[in-house]
């Protein structure tokens, strides 16, 4: 048996929801699109009224779905209702593929998962073809625990002011042993808005190893004797829920502008590059753009020195790196002057606040923040 490596660092779908209509697929269990009356044993007494048919659940090893009856209004395409079943497929109905994410060569694993449920039968193409919305995209990082920690806490100090109350730490109180269940949302899944987009940053491990117990012991677990590690896996989680999402990456071109992101086929046809440029730029709605621009009076050289030094920064440097060319002169009447000059550049080149921060992050953390993005 071989192990299912963790793809680190690239987007891909967690999870979807896709409507199939009635009269493409065939309906096993009768329940699903079924009325029925309320019948009380101890009395024998029956409820006349019909009730309408209610979703049905599934559990499986930790692989948790319901099916579920909708009707669609008619619109100006469709003149008529549509009934249809909503389902969603998540990552867990691969199994041990689990961290591959759904994508289009592995769809047919699914499909095929699904039908041995005796619910409902349908094929490859009835899934392609129907309408797919609330689209969960990941990012797996491989992150100790305490720079991740520490990241989480710069990104909400970071935060602009009039977005604040939308960023969320949790747990809220921290109790005396670390707790590993340490996170970070952004909005939430049901409020959720262009200007407002949900993404969650959270501990997979911890998250594989309490809440989804039951999964990772059948279908993970045995593949750690092969290989596997799950050790320190921090997973970012965005969400496209609905139609303007959709349009504002086609606007903003994320997406290639011919893919329409109505139907599955478009949604599994979002290249991995895409993916994983739509998870992260989610974010920058939360933060200030960052400004860099060159004072005008400044002679050429000292323009590409300034340009020069806030790539530095960027890569990590502090204000000690910054002035490290002065260990090239003896002179100290020369080491002084471009001491002062460099100086001189630096509060030129940055504003405080923006370098303090900047400063802060150039750690093992800075490198996670600047994953993400966000300028």
């Amino acid at each position: 048996m071989k192990f299912n490596p963790i793809p680190l660092n690239v987007g891909l779908i967690d999870s979807l929801t896709i409507y199939l209509p009635l009269d493409k697929i065939q309906v096993i269990d009768e329940r699903l699109i079924s009325e029925y009356q309320v019948y009380y044993p101890e009395t024998g007494q029956i409820i006349e009224d019909l009730n309408p048919p209610k979703p049905i659940l599934i559990k499986d090893n930790g692989i948790n779905f319901r099916f579920n009856r909708v009707v669609f209004p008619p619109n100006i395409i469709k003149k008529e209702t549509t009934e249809l079943i909503r389902l969603t497929l998540t990552s867990k109905m691969l199994f041990g593929r689990y961290f591959e994410g759904i994508n289009i060569d592995n769809l047919q694993m699914i499909v095929d998962y699904i039908n041995t449920r005796q619910i409902i039968r349908f094929d490859l193409d009835t899934a392609l073809n129907s309408i797919c919305n609330d689209i969960d995209i990941c990012i797996n990082y491989n992150l100790d625990f305490e720079p991740y920690k520490q990241s989480l806490q710069y990104l909400k100090k970071m935060v602009k002011a009039s977005k604040q109350h939308e960023v969320t730490l949790y747990p809220r109180k921290e109790t005396f042993k670390n707790d590993k269940n340490y996170g970070i949302e952004f909005s939430n899944r049901d409020s959720a808005k262009i200007g407002s987009p949900f993404c969650k940053f959270y501990n997979k491990t911890e998250e594989l190893l309490t809440n989804s117990a039951d999964f990772y012991n059948k279908y993970l677990f045995p593949q750690l004797r092969y290989g596997l590690s799950i050790d320190n896996i921090i997973r970012k989680e965005i969400t496209i829920k609905n139609n303007a999402v959709k349009q504002n990456l086609r606007k903003k071109k994320l997406v290639n502008p011919e893919n329409q992101l109505s139907t599955l086929n478009d949604i599994l046809s979002i290249s991995q590059t895409e993916l994983t440029t739509i998870c992260n730029v989610q974010l920058k709605y939360y933060y200030e753009k960052k400004q860099f621009s060159v004072s005008t009076d400044l002679s050429p050289t000292d323009k590409i020195i300034s340009y020069y030094m806030h790539k530095l920064v960027e890569l990590g440097a502090d204000k000690l790196t910054l002035q490290e060319p002065l260990t090239l002169f003896d002179c100290k009447v020369q080491k002084a002057l471009s001491k002062k000059k460099i100086l001189n550049l630096i509060d030129i080149t940055f504003d405080t606040e923006y370098l303090t921060k900047q400063l802060e992050q150039n750690s093992i953390t800075n490198q996670f923040i600047k994953m993400q993005n966000l300028w």
